[in-house]
């Protein structure tokens, strides 16, 4: 009898070992799964962002709203808005050429982002016009060649 309960002792001494030993495989295998798809996963949302965030190489003027910049458009957008309308909602104003940037396409240029909601007739291309509160501001700006601009939305 004596033999029978140590030989059954070792028995449940080798299970219990058996199953620790699954549970950590378990455990170490789960956690590599784990990590392999979060790295899939940090993959993929580099791609989206990428694939949603498209950039474009522009050349960017900038004006204001003063007559000096719009002669007789002065404080309008060419989508029938005054340009105090378009700021009021907290928005920042861009002309762009509408074949490249529809009108209503948000576009960030350092660190921020712009509406088109404006064109123009030297806007041709590859150029965007930013708009600025002050002629000075607009003298100092001057022009931009091959900046970057990132794409959020485009209609």
């Amino acid at each position: 009898m004596k033999k029978t309960s140590n030989q059954f002792l070792e028995i449940v001494a080798i299970a219990i070992t058996v199953v620790i030993v699954i549970g950590i495989a378990v455990f170490f295998y789960k956690t590599k799964f784990n990590q392999k798809q979060g790295i899939q996963e940090g993959i993929k949302n580099i791609t989206t962002i990428t694939e949603s965030n498209p950039v474009l190489t522009v050349k960017i003027y900038a004006y204001c709203p003063c007559k000096i910049c719009n002669k007789q458009w002065a404080g309008m957008v060419s989508t029938g808005q005054t340009m105090a309308e378009v700021k009021e909602k907290g928005l920042n104003i861009c002309a762009a050429d509408p074949t490249v940037l529809p009108y209503g396409t948000t576009i960030r240029y350092d660190g921020k982002d712009y509406f088109v909601t404006d064109c123009g007739s030297a806007i041709k291309g590859n150029t965007i016009d930013i708009l600025l509160e002050h002629h000075g501001d607009t003298l100092k700006f001057g022009v931009k060649e091959n900046q970057t601009i990132e794409i959020i939305s485009k209609k």
